[in-house]
């Protein structure tokens, strides 16, 4: 399965889980509704309101407190226990990373990797006609060949820069398109954009068109 078609899952997955969520939390209304039509439910004492937990709390507390205490003894001298902590690291930045990267992909000229992807955009761009609709099988063929170099790039820079893999980086994507975090979730749906225009044929040959036409202009007698 390709990188690519891992994340488009991982977008099918959230909006899946958005939809479920919906269910639950009109189910939850309803059933909110008619415990308080019924007076079933009994509130906590109203003196007691500061002081009282839900049951499990006191354990819960316990247990996230003790996950901060191994933190903070992992943790080297002089670095803040958070950056290590499983729930807080820095795995939840990355995403934002590969963004702030990604979306400006054309400025990153001295990344061997990405030059790559400028030379075969470069040396094939001026196949793709604008004024001409049809696309030839030698078209697909080489979006077929950009896709998979596009893909091998992106992995190179998740590995070396970012420290995980596509795998793991999809799983985290999927984390921030579930989010709860509006700002989480945006980067996650426009780094998830980048992709598609790589991986979608239109969005591809579409790119190289424009790129003709930006040619032709600069060409152009004064």
């Amino acid at each position: 399965m390709s990188f690519a078609t891992r994340l488009a899952m991982a977008r099918i997955d959230s909006e899946c889980a958005k939809a479920d969520e919906r269910d639950r939390s009109e189910a939850a209304f309803q059933k909110r509704r008619e415990a308080a039509a019924s007076k079933d439910a009994e509130a906590p004492d109203p003196g007691a309101r500061w002081s009282w937990s839900p049951p499990g709390a006191e354990g819960k507390r316990d247990e996230a407190k003790a996950g901060d205490d191994a933190a903070a003894a992992d943790a080297p001298v002089g670095c803040p226990a958070h950056r290590f902590h499983p729930r807080r690291g820095r795995t939840r930045e990355r995403v934002a990373a590969a963004l702030a990267y990604w979306k400006d992909y054309w400025k990153q000229y001295d990344d061997p990797d990405m030059m790559e992807l400028f030379d075969f955009e470069s040396r094939h761009y001026r196949e793709f006609d604008p004024d001409v609709d049809e696309h030839a099988h030698s078209h697909a063929a080489l979006h077929a060949e950009y896709r998979e170099l596009f893909e091998r790039v992106c992995g190179n820079h998740l590995v070396a820069v970012l420290g995980t893999t596509p795998d793991d980086f999809a799983d985290e994507l999927r984390r921030d398109l579930n989010s709860g975090d509006g700002d989480r979730r945006a980067k996650a749906e426009e780094f998830l954009d980048i992709v598609h225009k790589a991986d979608d044929y239109a969005e591809f040959a579409e790119s190289m068109k424009a790129a003709v036409r930006s040619a032709r202009w600069l060409e152009e007698p004064d």
